[in-house]
């Protein structure tokens, strides 16, 4: 039986629903896609992660779907391994093509990342991986550094529009283990709001800048 074309939208660090480049470049192809976190236990499970960190991320993922419901969309939430849930992914559907953020994190996120390359290739899939920042990983030097820093820092901002999808829930055996999700779910009204228009809403140096300004 042939498999349903899909293009999937993989949120690493940057959660946000606008000035997002993967969530554009998945709109502009015209085809399916579905956008999806991963809770990875090598990830959360490692010394730099907190629960407060995990917490952050939750709640975050959560204002996007409020911004996301209009259009029958939402992050879909897994908790298992990258390679575990892509091959998943593979024998439910022909992945075209993933977009996401060019990671630049711990090595155990590095070495993640070149195993999901290397499942890519074999599957066919495109990994279309935007520059988020002025860092550029794996450079071998610095010619033409400065000029590219300037360049992407100013480059325009991606004032995101979403369509209305039809995307069916997946049932699937990834499910974020009740415990977790009950930890996860406690936000204490003393921490960093969660979500981009919380962050829109607090007068600091980064919110007024620029790149955070919503449309």
């Amino acid at each position: 039986m042939k498999k349903e074309p899909v293009n999937i939208v993989w949120l690493k660090r940057d959660l946000r629903s606008q000035d997002h480049e993967p969530l554009a470049n998945a709109e502009k192809e015209g085809i399916p896609y579905r956008i999806i976190y991963l809770f990875e236990p090598s990830i959360i499970n490692y010394a730099d992660t907190s629960l407060r960190h995990l917490q952050f991320v939750y709640h975050s993922i959560l204002a996007i779907n409020k911004k996301l419901k209009p259009y029958n969309r939402s992050v879909e939430i897994f908790y298992g391994e990258a390679v575990d849930i892509f091959e998943y992914f593979s024998s439910l559907f022909e992945i075209k093509t993933l977009f996401s953020y060019q990671e630049s994190g711990t090595e155990i996120t590095w070495k993640r990342d070149k195993i999901i390359k290397v499942i890519c290739q074999k599957q066919r899939i495109i990994w279309n991986e935007s520059q988020r920042d002025g860092i550029i990983r794996g450079i071998k030097n610095r010619d033409n550094w400065n000029k590219n820093w300037h360049d992407k820092i100013l480059s325009p901002i991606h004032s995101n529009q979403y369509s209305i999808a039809n995307n069916e829930t997946i049932e699937h055996p990834f499910i974020l283990p009740k415990k977790l999700k009950e930890q996860y779910e406690i936000y204490p009204e003393e921490f960093q709001p969660a979500g981009e228009q919380k962050c829109l809403e607090i007068s600091s140096f980064l919110c007024k800048q620029k790149r955070f300004q919503l449309p």
